[in-house]
């Protein structure tokens, strides 16, 4: 989803999410993992001087699992320039 605010600044967001289904076989035994990863972005940018744009950025992601040790979260931040010839 992308939204114009104040005439010059855009806000962006976007979910996304993904299962997978994992089997770990070996002689003795058979092991089923699911995961479900689910991320949510925002980003909020603008042009400056009618050649650079500038953004910044916020992603959350989750991973969980059926099996213990597999989960995690993850916070990124960052920022971008850009100058257009």
């Amino acid at each position: 989803v992308q939204q114009r605010l104040f005439r010059r600044l855009f806000l962006t967001m976007t979910y996304s999410e993904s299962s997978v289904d994992y089997v770990v076989t070996n002689a003795f035994v058979t092991v089923p993992r699911g995961d479900m990863f689910r991320s949510f972005s925002t980003q909020l940018s603008t042009a400056l001087f009618g050649r650079i744009t500038t953004s910044l950025n916020f992603t959350r992601g989750r991973n969980s699992s059926s099996i213990s040790g597999f989960e995690f979260e993850s916070e990124q931040i960052g920022g971008e320039v850009s100058y257009r010839f």
